[in-house]
């Protein structure tokens, strides 16, 4: 049964109640959205609706410009097949932009369509601590603008404990101009800028284009002393422009890496690892030429 009404939508379902707390899965079908059109402030709206549940997107493609998260809540998809399809105009907007609360998103695919400068988007603006999650998700087709490159996710000005686990990030790019030093062209899988607290492990980094700065993963802190618990273990890189990781940052540990080196056509890379800052723990990472 539906009801129409509170943020235009408003649906029905049986919980299961475990120890006083509702565990409730919310199937967006459900709620009316569907693979035609713009569903963006539909699945806003069920986002909203049910803080503390679970958000299951059934296999299929569905357009959206910008999905907003702002409380507590678990964005679960049926496996790759699965797709948040970026379906605005050319733009440096997250497809996916995580703004407040405790957080998991997994078994998705986040494709820009090479229009969406930004894959995934996490920024906690409320300085609270929360626990973010993304696992098992694939991130693709993301592309830059001259202002701002590409980037697969983008932390920043996190305090949060964020957890990348078991994703694919690839075909990150942007425009060109073959001029040195002005950010023309620099883009990354995974950016991490004035994080706290970050695990990336088991993933896989793939064509991350960029003659100005196509990083795999670049983690950007001077503070030392708040960088408590960065790890970067056990992912797989290829095809990377420039650095498969640069550090810019203390205190990082950076350990069990496979780093393949057939990445630039146009001429060599400029490092499999770059570091720049103290106590930063780099072990047992293969490079692979």
């Amino acid at each position: 049964m539906m009801l129409f009404g509170f943020l235009g939508l408003v649906a029905l379902a049986t919980g299961i109640v475990s120890g006083g707390e509702l565990m409730q899965e919310v199937n967006v079908r459900d709620w009316g959205v569907t693979e035609t059109g713009d569903q963006t402030d539909r699945i806003n709206e069920i986002i909203a609706a049910n803080k503390g549940r679970t958000i299951f997107f059934p296999t299929g493609a569905y357009h959206v410009h910008s999905i907003v998260v702002n409380n507590d809540i678990v964005l679960k998809g049926a496996g790759k097949e699965t797709i948040l399809l970026f379906a605005g105009e050319q733009s440096s907007a997250p497809v996916l932009d995580v703004r407040k609360g405790n957080v998991t998103v997994r078994d998705l695919t986040i494709d820009g369509n090479a229009r969406s400068g930004i894959g995934i988007y996490i920024c906690d603006y409320f300085n609270a601590g929360y626990r973010i999650t993304i696992e098992n998700c694939i991130v693709r087709d993301i592309y830059g603008n001259r202002t701002s490159g590409g980037y697969g996710i983008q932390v920043n000005r996190n305090s949060s404990q964020v957890n990348i686990v078991n994703t694919l990030i690839s075909d990150i790019g942007g425009p060109e101009d073959g001029i040195e030093g002005n950010r023309v062209g620099a883009n990354r899988g995974i950016y991490l800028n004035n994080v706290s607290s970050v695990m990336v492990s088991g993933c896989t980094i793939d064509r991350v284009k960029g003659y100005e700065d196509g990083d795999g993963i670049q983690y950007l802190r001077w503070d030392g002393k708040n960088a408590r618990n960065v790890i970067i273990r056990q992912n797989l890189f290829r095809n990377i422009y420039k650095r498969a990781i640069k550090i810019q940052a203390d205190n990082a540990t950076i350990s069990d890496n496979r780093i393949y080196g057939e990445w630039n056509p146009r001429h060599a890379n400029y490092a499999a690892i770059s570091i720049y800052g103290n106590n930063n723990t780099v072990d047992n990472n293969k490079i692979i030429l």
